[in-house]
């Protein structure tokens, strides 16, 4: 037994040390470059250098189109009962009024809610290999379409939120305490608070649309360099 356990140490020790001289000689042991056809271009590798992009624009325009529709009808039944107030109990109106600015905005909106649904159609088109090919020049257009009726949508509704509080502080300005108010322009009326509602919603969904705009136009940026980077290779070698 003894001699037994002697021979199996011996071949224990031999297979140890044949381990650690096969593992030393293939780690060391210089690497063979790899042949012409293992070196293909990166458009090869990755199906589509905008598949990832399509992903992110099908979820993110949902993530616009849903707060900027309930948005949308929000403001639409508040203008809706500011402009029947208007009729009974009308004021300054053209640029000066803040429905006007919120109309504008409103539409706008509407305008940017059907764009943003129609990002998540676009996102088949785009996961296309040869999108970027087809469509060279034309290629994310609704982007930049999104990302102008955003800032337009932003600046509008903001000029309507200056209005409404510019409007409430010089009424609230102009009441003398403890004297009865005759004058019907400088009363606080409820329709004055809906522009308000309306013009601060608008502003916070515009600027939704625009933050997400302005991500996916950054994406659709880098999808266009990888795009280039994949095809000067196989243009050279043609």
């Amino acid at each position: 037994m003894l001699a037994a356990h002697r021979l199996l140490g011996y071949v224990l020790a031999a297979s140890i040390a044949l381990t650690l001289a096969l593992g030393s000689f293939s780690r060391f042991r210089p690497e063979t470059p790899p042949a012409e056809s293992a070196q293909i271009a990166p458009a090869l590798v990755e199906p589509s250098p905008t598949q990832g992009l399509a992903s992110r624009l099908r979820l993110f325009g949902w993530l616009q189109f849903w707060p900027q529709f309930a948005i949308a009808l929000a403001s639409g039944v508040l203008l809706q009962f500011s402009t029947s107030g208007r009729a009974f109990s009308p004021s300054q109106t053209g640029y000066g009024d803040a429905i006007y600015w919120s109309l504008f905005a409103f539409l706008l909106l509407c305008a940017a809610t059907a764009l943003a649904f129609f990002y998540t159609r676009a996102a088949r088109s785009v996961a296309r290999a040869d999108y970027l090919g087809v469509h060279r020049l034309t290629a994310f257009w609704f982007l930049s379409l999104g990302l102008l009726i955003g800032l337009a949508g932003v600046i509008i509704s903001f000029v309507g939120l200056s209005l409404s509080v510019s409007l409430l502080v010089a009424k609230t300005v102009s009441q003398p305490p403890g004297i009865a108010i005759t004058d019907p322009n400088k009363i606080i009326r409820a329709l004055d608070v809906f522009v308000l509602l309306v013009n601060f919603a608008l502003l916070l969904a515009h600027f939704i649309g625009v933050a997400i705009a302005a991500f996916l136009t950054s994406e659709a940026t880098r999808a266009r360099f990888r795009f280039a980077v994949a095809t000067v290779p196989q243009e050279g070698r043609a």
